[in-house]
């Protein structure tokens, strides 16, 4: 149950932001730079808020180590065969 509500969120999630990338011009399975790499960490923090004690500092640097870890991490998926595509 929880597991099917997880997933039904990330569909959510996953359909606002096509809403947006479609707005601006980013085609079905486009990149789309920054939102790609850190959509799922901003709505992790602003859920996590209220438990949280994240300074500014702590949440730009969380936010620039996330982008550039998923960038690394996408590319070396490709690169092993995992993934299709780089993003």
């Amino acid at each position: 149950m929880k597991s099917e509500r997880r997933h039904d969120n990330e569909r959510r999630g996953d359909a606002v932001k096509s809403f947006f990338k479609r707005r601006v011009g980013v085609p079905p399975g486009g990149r789309w730079i920054p939102a790609d790499e850190i959509d799922f960490i901003i709505g992790a923090m602003v859920l996590g808020s209220p438990w949280l004690d994240l300074t500014a500092v702590a949440v730009v640097l969380v936010l620039g180590f996330t982008f550039v870890a998923h960038i690394i991490v996408n590319h070396v998926a490709f690169r092993l065969g995992i993934r299709d595509t780089k993003w």
